[in-house]
């Protein structure tokens, strides 16, 4: 179990009804997405969480910057997936 304190660094107070594992989870798999995409280093607060079943949509607040994925709990793990989409032509 996470402590109220640490729980009060991940967790935004809209956010207090999400389990601070999931939520550190999921604010992570957001993270690496964003920094993928040369973003700055996040704090746990400027990522607001809006959770549907297993959909996920993340909002980076300055931003503006949306991230939609998806989560499961596999074994007792977390799994969490965000998917960064790439313009036309940007693998080449």
């Amino acid at each position: 179990p996470l402590s109220a304190d640490l729980a009060a660094v991940i967790l935004r107070p809209d956010e207090r009804h999400v389990d601070a594992h999931l939520a550190f989870a999921l604010k992570e798999a957001v993270y690496k997405a964003w920094s993928s995409l040369g973003g700055d280093v996040l704090e746990h607060h400027e990522v607001a969480l809006t959770l549907r079943g297993s959909h996920l949509m993340a909002t980076v607040d300055g931003a503006g910057r949306r991230f939609r994925g998806r989560f499961t709990t596999v074994c007792g793990h977390i799994v969490a997936l965000v998917v960064v989409r790439q313009e036309a032509g940007a693998w080449n």
